[in-house]
């Protein structure tokens, strides 16, 4: 298992915005429902998105550049998402805390639970910024 910090992942949004043409419709002219996809799949070299809404499904795909060749890319430079770790609530970490002193939690895990920082303030999951 290879553990992420905050400082690896990368804002891919301008890569995105120059690059993709088609994000509604896929191969076979349905329209593709974002909120209801389960597994997308991405392969090196195929210019295409392929997703399913249930793991049972068969992979539909998606041209992302749309009809015709696809553009000369020249890659933006990617920010990093995160300037600092995400804060959890205090009341969640308090949570873990006690899981962590329980030992519902792993003695060798515990160390990542008790740095996590948190913050006395409400946190919803769009609060990234």
């Amino acid at each position: 298992m290879h553990q992420l910090n905050h400082t690896q992942f990368r804002d891919c949004k301008a890569l995105c915005d120059s690059i993709v043409r088609n994000r509604t419709k896929d191969e076979n002219g349905d329209t593709v429902n974002w909120m209801k996809i389960k597994v997308l799949r991405f392969e090196k070299n195929n210019h295409n998105v392929q997703y399913k809404y249930r793991y049972g499904d068969d992979f539909k795909s998606i041209n992302i550049f749309g009809k015709g060749r696809p553009p000369v890319i020249n890659l933006p430079e990617f920010d990093n998402c995160y300037k600092s770790r995400l804060a959890i609530s205090h009341a969640k970490k308090t949570d873990l805390l006690s899981l962590c002193k329980s030992g519902i939690i792993p003695k060798e895990h515990q160390d990542f639970f008790r740095n996590l920082p948190s913050t006395k303030k409400n946190i919803n999951c769009d609060d990234s910024d």
